[in-house]
């Protein structure tokens, strides 16, 4: 059964100059002011049930390493 799994990447923004309605895509994740928060998450389990949560800016190279499958 193919999971579903919603991911919402929380990161800092500046409303002068540094939004996605300033800069495409590619320059504010290659911008030094670019800093990753957090993310939030809901995922669906094996039996049906989904889990919920937040990772920290610590604990997201963990986080992106689990096995998705």
């Amino acid at each position: 059964m193919l999971k579903k799994i919603y991911i919402d990447i929380e990161c800092f923004y500046d409303s002068e100059g540094y939004t996605l309605k300033d800069l495409s895509l590619t320059e504010y994740l290659r911008d030094p002011r670019f800093k990753l928060l957090g993310c939030g998450y809901y995922i669906q389990l094996d039996d049906g049930t989904f889990e919920y949560g937040w990772v920290k800016e610590d604990g997201m190279k963990e986080f992106a390493a689990l096995d998705w499958k």
